[in-house]
């Protein structure tokens, strides 16, 4: 009884301790909101206690104004939604007022989106309107096919399974006999299982209704009117649209052969890279958009923040067909590296337990996929600085894809620098040591 009695005391007690992380929901009017960020869409939401919505400008972003219940997570930090009591969507038009006290109205549009898997990320696209209505149709009837493709394979599988059974049964019964059955072990091998069924190699999301935001830089006000221009209560909200503080700069990710799963990046152009030149170097360039951390952190997560005076880099896409000019300060002239592909294997008789080879299609590696691609560059022994830069397919220079390599070689000297280094510190204790005993020494007389 007094076991029964702790415990339930103890849950009591944690259960307490749960619901005092959470605050007690409220019904608010909010906006939902669908964000750009550069590279993919973010969702996030605007509460009545939030006055700004911070969007990529010259990019669509979708807003959609509902009332549902709001809560704060102290577990999680975060402000949360509950849709599951209320989830109302209001109708209505959206008021845009621009900084030149320029109006415009906005009606909902529908939409819909879908993401494929890229080499590094999620690829996005976005379509509206009609457009959104026909993509949408045209993935249910791809959708139906493939579930009575799959229905089919399924009735098939099993009639081959059954008869892969008998067959096995009456050469089993054969071999008992003692009578030939190599005829019947020919059939069993010259049938082969039926072919899997396609498949979707996208995901459509369902279509919604929204407002389609795509404005220019700057500041604007927005407002919900219902159908006889009432402005819906706590509606009135201010829109900043930031830009990108540069785009389609040029970055690097970069790892050495040692560390070939501990890649490290160089995103400020013309940022110098240090590596140890015992090792051949991998890299690979990639497009990239600098933003306003603030702006940035805030559109990604309203309740979110940022530093205003700091900047963030977000990576796009691979720079694909691009080659590598590299120079050598041992080499007398520029020598070109071509993006391939590689595997890395296991190996016992490498120091690191793999070793990396390039990828082959055709024989070795046939039913495996690459591991990686990359430029690849080769540490010749002699050279301490190596200059990089890409080049696209039409032969021109990536004004933002250039960096200098600073090789650090172990030199044969090296114990003799650091003792020479060490010199100034010895003396300066020598100094310091004689001192203290001079002054104790003339204290003491």
């Amino acid at each position: 009884m007094k076991r029964f009695l702790t415990t339930l005391f103890l849950a009591f007690t944690l259960s307490a301790g749960l619901a005092a992380q959470i605050s007690e929901k409220e019904e608010e009017f909010l906006y939902s909101i669908h964000a750009y960020d550069g590279k993919e869409y973010k969702k996030t939401f605007c509460r009545e206690e939030s006055s700004t919505i911070y969007l990529l400008a010259d990019d669509q972003s979708f807003l959609m104004p509902r009332k549902t219940f709001v809560y704060y997570d102290a577990a999680l930090n975060m402000w949360r939604i509950d849709s599951q009591g209320v989830n109302e969507e209001l109708p209505g038009r959206l008021e845009v007022t621009g900084t030149d006290n320029k109006v415009t109205y906005i009606d909902k549009t529908v939409y819909t989106y879908y993401v494929t898997p890229g080499e590094w990320d999620m690829q996005w696209k976005v379509y509206t309107g009609q457009k959104a209505l026909d993509e949408w149709k045209t993935f249910e009837e791809l959708r139906e096919k493939i579930r009575e493709e799959g229905k089919k394979f399924q009735e098939e599988m099993f009639k081959y399974r059954r008869w892969k059974e008998e067959m096995n049964k009456k050469i089993k019964e054969a071999r008992l006999k003692g009578k030939n059955f190599e005829g019947l072990v020919q059939e069993l091998n010259a049938k082969s299982p039926p072919p899997y069924p396609g498949r979707i190699h996208y995901e459509l999301y369902p279509l919604e209704m929204a407002f389609i935001i795509n404005l220019p830089v700057g500041e604007y006000r927005i407002r919900l009117l219902d159908s006889e221009g009432r402005v819906y209560e706590n509606s009135d909200k201010k829109i900043i649209t930031f830009s990108r503080e540069r785009s389609n700069s040029v970055g690097f990710i970069y790892s050495a052969t040692d560390k070939i799963k501990l890649p490290k990046q160089s995103r400020i152009p013309q940022a110098i890279i240090y590596i140890n030149g015992k090792h051949d170097l991998y890299l690979r360039p990639y497009l990239q958009n600098e933003f306003n951390d603030f702006y940035h952190e805030k559109l990604s997560n309203n309740d979110g923040r940022g530093n205003p005076l700091s900047t963030k880099w977000i990576i796009t896409e691979p720079l694909y067909n691009s080659w590598l000019e590299y120079h050598r300060s041992a080499e007398p002239g520029p020598e070109i590296s071509l993006e391939e592909q590689f595997k890395v294997e296991r190996s016992r008789e490498n120091p690191f337990g793999y070793r990396i080879v390039y990828y082959d299609r055709n024989d070795a590696h046939k039913n495996f996929e690459p591991d990686f691609r990359s430029f690849y560059l080769p540490m010749d022994g002699k050279s301490t600085v190596i200059k990089i830069k890409v080049r696209d397919y039409k032969d021109k220079y990536y004004v933002s894809g250039e960096r200098e390599i600073r090789v650090v070689w172990y030199t044969a000297g090296l114990v003799f620098l650091l003792i020479l280094a060490g010199i100034p510190i010895a003396v300066y204790l020598f100094i310091t040591i004689k001192r203290i005993i001079l002054y104790r020494t003339a204290e003491k007389s």
